[in-house]
């Protein structure tokens, strides 16, 4: 099979990807500029309709000046005019009669050099006014939001307000500003209406390419040109500035403030008066980006479906590998995978690195399957260790030679120390035990040998209670004792126990004054110990095997040191960690 054939480098692949990238941004600049130059034009509208906008505010705020002056004007009239007098009958109807002619033909005069549609009088206060019926009426008739409560209509106010309506005759859209005149007493003299054309304040232009409308202080909408749909929905969002595009699809919104009682005039320039934008150059713009992201589109496809296409190749090959029931994949067929490659790009290097790292996998495999091999093995020789004939057999030798010769005392001390050995050298089955039950079965275990040597042994053991509770492979210190006293012996042997904190370690330290070993066969042994599964068959089992046990279950800084003590003995150093191991 065979997988890889000579490429060039991947460096270069990526070189050429990188020339393919670096055209994407002339495209985006070009695109760009593109974008720049309808955001002109787009600007140059607004520019445009802002100061239409600015044109009809000012026509607006003359005009309603106009109204406001023509209001003062009627008022400070009716107000100068209009006062109660004590003359007779006939000097009060003569006066009234030319008083309502004065009257009518100020009001004509206003009504036509304002260019108004009518000025309307209301009073009761003039006795002729039931004669004319065409700008004058009786004040009764001034009704105009709920009959029969002309206060609802602003009676109670002398603020021009305004109101509109449709002529019952011509069909003609008309806006009134009305005011109220009242005496000093606060009584109504009079109330007028000025009624204008709605054409005079707003206008539709013939493309319709903008509408119009006048808010009240209220937002409510007093003229409008405007859909209803958009006024109700899109009234709240008009902001501050001149210009913001609020529904882009229908309207631009741009605001300007009246000078009559904070009225607003709202100017929408519909999708007609935005033709000022070039639409060839949107089309080229709209081409030229559909052309550049389908091209980054492609290339981007097209590269990496070719950088990619060994791997998926290897993948493939991968995937169809013999994977045995362990998981392991056979040598043979590792070999074959890269067989014919060239290590001339980085996706070799990779690929290699990735077969060695199975490779790899195979060895810890294999390697972990001997460690568990030994871990049972260590467990078996536990138990063999548990049940010692050759101790249990002295022992009770021992225990018979003292009844015999009538020890019972010391054939009790030993039953006690035999029962208590094996009750913690049972322990349930457990394999780990705390360092408290280790030190208590070496010192039962003490008491035994110190019977057997006629008292020749002596033992002191130093454990602060704060690392009693240290887990610990069971037999883990009975072998080295057991050595201390048969190659250590002497006429007084003294063993030394002591347990203490070492860097991250509980370090259990045993010393000896007996005859400690030679220079050479304590580095053999050290040498021995840094070797795993060297020791089956060595001399030094017992040892190594109590090494070996720490390193698997603890970890590799773990294990046992030997030293010679200076002053005669040996010291061998127990590295335990400090830490909670579930038991086995």
């Amino acid at each position: 099979m065979k997988i890889f054939v000579k490429h060039n480098s991947y460096r270069s692949k990526l070189i050429r990807a990188f020339i393919l990238v670096a055209l994407i941004p002339l495209l985006l600049s070009f695109s760009a500029s593109l974008y720049i130059m309808w955001v002109y034009h787009q600007t140059t509208a607004q520019n445009f309709w802002d100061t239409v906008a600015t044109e009809k505010q000012q026509n607006i705020n003359s005009r309603l000046t106009q109204i406001q002056s023509t209001s003062d004007t009627l008022t400070t009239y009716f107000v100068s005019t209009m006062r109660h007098n004590n003359s007779s009958q006939d000097t009060k109807n003569y006066e009234s009669l030319t008083q309502f002619i004065q009257l009518r033909n100020f009001i004509n005069s206003l009504s036509a050099g304002g260019n108004f549609e009518k000025i309307r009088i209301y009073s009761d206060n003039l006795p002729f006014i039931e004669n004319d019926y065409f700008s004058f009426f009786p004040l009764n008739h001034f009704d105009l939001i709920q009959p029969g409560k002309p206060e609802s209509a602003g009676y109670q106010s002398s603020v021009l307000s305004a109101y509109t309506f449709t002529h019952d005759s011509t069909g003609k859209q008309i806006v009134s500003f009305y005011r109220n005149v009242k005496n000093l007493q606060g009584t109504l003299l009079v109330s007028f209406c000025i009624d204008v054309a709605v054409s005079d304040f707003i206008t539709t232009s013939p493309d319709a390419s903008f509408v119009s409308a006048i808010l009240a202080e209220d937002k409510s909408p007093i003229i409008s040109d405007i859909p209803d749909e958009f006024i109700s929905t899109y009234i709240e969002q008009i902001p501050s500035q001149p210009f913001h595009d609020i529904f882009s699809d229908d309207y631009f919104f741009i605001e300007r403030e009246l000078v009559f009682h904070n009225w607003k005039l709202i100017f929408a320039v519909t999708a007609n008066g935005k033709q000022p934008i070039n639409q060839d150059l949107t089309m080229i713009f709209l081409i030229i980006s559909f052309l550049a992201v389908s091209f980054c589109i492609y290339a981007g496809f097209f590269s990496s479906k070719i950088l990619t296409r060994r791997i998926n190749k290897f993948y493939y090959a991968v995937d169809h590998l013999d994977w045995n029931e362990n998981h392991a994949v056979s040598t043979n067929d590792l070999d074959l995978l890269v067989q014919n490659n060239t290590h001339e790009d980085e996706i070799d290097t990779f690929i290699l690195a990735f077969i060695n790292l199975l490779k790899k996998n195979n060895q810890l495999y294999n390697l972990t399957i001997k460690k568990e091999l030994a871990i049972q093995k260590y467990k078996y020789d536990v138990l063999q260790e548990q049940i010692n004939p050759h101790f249990l057999y002295n022992t009770l030798d021992t225990v018979r030679a003292s009844l015999l010769l009538n020890k019972n005392e010391t054939a009790c001390t030993l039953v006690n120390c035999l029962s208590r050995f094996y009750r913690i050298c049972l322990s349930n089955g457990d394999f780990i035990i705390t360092l408290h039950e280790e030190l208590d079965m070496i010192q039962q275990y003490l008491n035994i040998e110190q019977i057997g040597y006629a008292n020749q042994i002596s033992w002191n053991i130093n454990c602060p209670e704060k690392y009693e509770q240290t887990p610990i492979p069971k037999f883990t210190l009975q072998p080295i004792i057991e050595n201390a006293i048969i190659h250590g012996k002497k006429d007084l042997l003294h063993i030394e126990i002591s347990v203490y904190k070492s860097n991250e370690h509980i370090t259990v330290q045993i010393k000896d004054n007996g005859r400690g070993m030679k220079t050479d066969a304590l580095n053999e042994l050290q040498c021995l110990l840094e070797q795993p599964f060297a020791h089956q068959n060595s001399k030094h089992y017992g040892l190594c095997n109590v090494n070996a046990r720490l390193k698997l279950l603890f970890g590799e800084d773990c294990g046992v040191s030997l030293q010679n003590n200076f002053s005669g003995g040996l010291k061998v150093l127990v590295y335990l960690i400090n830490k909670q191991v579930p038991k086995a």
